[in-house]
């Protein structure tokens, strides 16, 4: 698996595939010893469930491996808001992808890209809009459904996780043409319910505020195992020097941003 691919797949599974392949063999070492329990040399926990699988624990990122004739024929993969499935040729039915089957009778169509527009907004933006069409049929002056994405991120890879805030707002806006909502973990304003929900802070909040401490996402920082000892700290205002170790900046230490003409404070 080139690097390139690796890289795909980690965005698109939150896992390493690669990682999975070059263990395997000891993956299908534990599974053929049978223990209930059992930890891989490089520390990786298992738990055996209904002689099919080994459920990966103490992991945020866990994969759960499904076996037959102490061979593993998938991994599932499950995310916040989304579960991957890798599975071995001829095995699907045997995976959560048979009901996959069974929800969608009819085989998915196919769509071509049409290219990039540029869409104009009553404030005078534009809007970067990617469109895909039906394979069949291509451009055509015929109604047909469509299925709307917007982030206000950007389009790049990582911005999903931010779908929800954009949901929210079309929901609110009333638009006749909005039949349908694919809601994904949608949460409340992020001004009136993130970070300070009714006006007292939210805990849940803090493992992305320390990841999102110098403006660019560090996720490593959301993985400790002392949340119960970070949230007991006080006064509040010094958990970030604290728990964080890092040497903050005056501005930070003020919570105070400028951009241009405007403050923002945190």
């Amino acid at each position: 698996m080139s690097g390139e691919t690796e890289e795909y797949f980690a965005q698109l599974c939150k896992r390493s595939l690669g990682k999975f392949f070059r263990n395997k063999a000891e993956y299908e070492k534990m599974i053929e010893r049978g223990a209930q329990h059992d930890t891989t040399a490089s520390g990786e926990e298992f738990t055996k469930r209904r002689m099919e699988a080994y459920i990966q624990r103490n992991c945020k990122a866990a994969k759960d491996l499904f076996y037959e004739g102490n061979q593993i024929y998938a991994v599932l993969m499950s995310a916040r808001d989304s579960t991957a499935v890798l599975v071995r040729d001829g095995f699907e039915e045997k995976t959560i992808l048979s009901k996959w089957k069974e929800m969608n009778r009819e085989e998915p169509a196919n769509v071509s890209f049409a290219g990039t527009f540029y869409v104009d907004t009553r404030d005078g933006e534009k809007l970067s809009t990617d469109v895909y069409l039906p394979e069949e049929g291509g451009m055509t002056d015929k109604k047909i459904p469509a299925v709307l994405v917007r982030t206000p991120y950007g389009k790049k890879k990582g911005v999903e996780i931010y779908y929800r805030f954009v949901q929210r707002a079309a929901a609110a806006s009333g638009n006749p043409h909005l039949k349908a909502m694919l809601s994904s973990v949608c949460a409340g304003s992020a001004f009136g319910d993130l970070p300070r929900r009714g006006g007292c802070f939210t805990s849940g909040i803090l493992a992305w505020a320390f990841a999102m401490a110098e403006q660019k996402i560090d996720r490593d920082k959301m993985v400790r195992g002392d949340w119960d000892a970070v949230l007991d700290m006080r006064p509040l205002e010094e958990i970030p020097q604290k728990a964080d170790k890092r040497k903050l900046t005056e501005k930070e230490l003020s919570g105070k941003f400028d951009y241009g003409d405007w403050g923002i404070w945190i």
